[in-house]
């Protein structure tokens, strides 16, 4: 009887915590998209304030962010290769750590093969528009958090429930 009193808890449980994972991933997709949206902003802020080339840039934000595991990943590659093929390599190799869709990782790979195609006013344009398209994904993303985490953390709930209860 404790045995089975046991597993039935177990059961509530581990879909309790499934729940929970799926809520976690929406919430550290929320965090990773305004994370990109807050380094596209300071890419601008340092373009209209210095000029720095986007290799320079991404030296700078590297510093500045000693704790962000996507730009010293993005360091690492620019000693071989260029601005743009280290950050759609680094975006590749990392967008599932950060719990990134494929309709996310196509958008920030595409925002920045359009950097360093023209002049100062010319970038800075273009990361005004970086810049509203990451507002809207982060808004979804955020609403998708509030709505979508619940029902995920309510059918994990629930789905224990029921399978404790099969058990029975």
């Amino acid at each position: 009887m404790t045995l089975k009193i046991f597993s039935t808890v177990t059961v509530m449980l581990c879909g309790f915590l499934i729940g929970l994972e799926g809520k976690n991933r929406l919430n550290r997709r929320l965090h990773s998209l305004e994370m990109f949206r807050s380094l596209f902003h300071e890419m601008k802020m340092m373009i209209a304030h210095s000029g720095l080339a986007l290799d320079d840039i991404a030296y700078e934000l590297a510093d500045r962010h000693e704790n962000n595991p996507f730009l010293q990943l993005l360091i690492q590659t620019l000693y071989q290769t260029s601005f743009h093929s280290g950050w759609k390599q680094c975006i590749e190799a990392q967008y599932r750590m950060l719990c990134l869709n494929a309709e996310d990782k196509k958008c920030l790979i595409d925002c920045a093969a359009r950097l360093g195609q023209s002049n100062v006013e010319g970038e800075l344009h273009t990361l005004s528009l970086i810049d509203d398209q990451l507002s809207s994904m982060v808004e979804e993303a955020r609403q998708k958090a509030g709505s979508d985490g619940k029902i995920v953390t309510i059918v994990g709930s629930s789905c224990g429930i029921i399978l404790a209860l099969l058990l029975i």
